[in-house]
């Protein structure tokens, strides 16, 4: 052994040295690993919030189309209902000035009046149904009721 390793001041200050340098290495090594962690961290973070605007984005979209969807059943109801308006009144019609109707057109009514209401419709149509078309007297139903 050296001479100058017997020397306690000597190992002291060799231990001291070495203590630091490990800490230091070790201080150095735990800051490289946290700041991966946090570089990781904030990468994911960023990925999080891109993910999120997307859904806020495409959440957007959707309402929009719902929207768009909500004005074109709108539209499409009304038509329904004007088309069934018309169909209700000029076969009520029809059957009222005949003064009869067939079970058959009774019961077709009934299914094409409780659409209307469903749709609803109202007014003149459900008065002349209720108070003139479901109160005509029966006639016999013919094999070719059509071509009358």
């Amino acid at each position: 052994m050296p001479p100058w390793l017997k020397d306690s001041a000597v190992l002291v200050a060799l231990i001291t040295v070495g203590g630091g340098v490990v800490g230091t290495l070790i201080s150095t090594l735990a800051n490289f690993f946290i700041n991966r962690r946090d570089t990781e961290v904030k990468q994911g973070q960023t990925e999080i919030m891109q993910s999120l605007e997307v859904l806020k984005n495409d959440n957007i979209k959707i309402k929009a189309d719902l929207s768009s969807n909500a004005d074109e059943l709108a539209k499409v109801k009304t038509n329904s209902k004007d088309i069934t308006r018309y169909r209700l009144f000029h076969d009520m019609k029809k059957e009222i000035m005949a003064g009869e109707t067939t079970l058959e057109k009774k019961r077709e009514m009934a299914k094409l009046f409780a659409s209307y209401k469903m749709l609803d419709g109202n007014g003149e149509i459900e008065m002349m149904y209720e108070e003139e078309f479901i109160h005509l007297p029966l006639r016999e139903e013919y094999r070719d009721e059509d071509d009358k």
